[in-house]
């Protein structure tokens, strides 16, 4: 079984479970505040995954995690549960997984905004609004930059990517002169 597949796994049972509590939106926060810092460090990875720490040390650093992050029982519990199983290393598959759960249950997409230089909040919005007609959902954009596209905007909706970027044209104007 792939670690795609096992991240989905861990993360239905999560989203089920904080559905049925009625703390989806807080839970999803959560894991992904953990994820993020389990992600940004790396002493804390190879600390974890040290097979010469025992048990009871390993445990000891989650916990001490756990009470920085003040983190919700449930969240806690399912922390735990994932050090035990040797899978706090797909952590940050499991929050990306349950943040798709969560995104199709409240009808929302997540779309990335990439430009050379920063975008006005209006062309945001406009962004946004179109995004919205054409799906029919809840969007949320995240932005950021990139100076190599020189110019232009590339947004990504899922898996779909809208490249108007400078670079892109040029390169496209170079093909045609070479091959054609």
């Amino acid at each position: 079984m792939g670690t795609g597949s096992i991240s989905r796994r861990w993360a239905k049972a999560l989203f089920l479970l904080a559905e049925q509590e009625h703390r989806s939106q807080v839970i999803s926060r959560e894991i992904e505040r953990v994820a993020d810092v389990w992600e940004s460090s790396e002493e804390l990875r190879n600390a974890m995954a040290n097979p010469r720490l025992q048990s009871k040390v390993r445990t000891a650093i989650l916990v001490e995690v756990i009470a920085k992050l003040a983190v919700s029982k449930t969240t806690e519990n399912f922390l735990r549960l994932l050090n035990d199983k040797h899978r706090l290393a797909e952590l940050g598959a499991i929050s990306r997984e349950f943040q798709k759960l969560a995104d199709a249950k409240e009808n929302r997409i997540r779309a990335e905004v990439v430009s050379a230089q920063p975008i006005a909040d209006t062309v945001l919005a406009s962004i946004q609004a179109a995004i919205e007609a054409a799906t029919r959902k809840k969007v949320v954009i995240s932005k950021r930059q990139d100076s190599s596209l020189i110019g232009g905007i590339v947004t990504r909706v899922g898996d779909l990517m809208y490249d108007g970027s400078i670079r892109t044209q040029l390169d496209r104007i170079k093909e045609d002169m070479l091959g054609g």
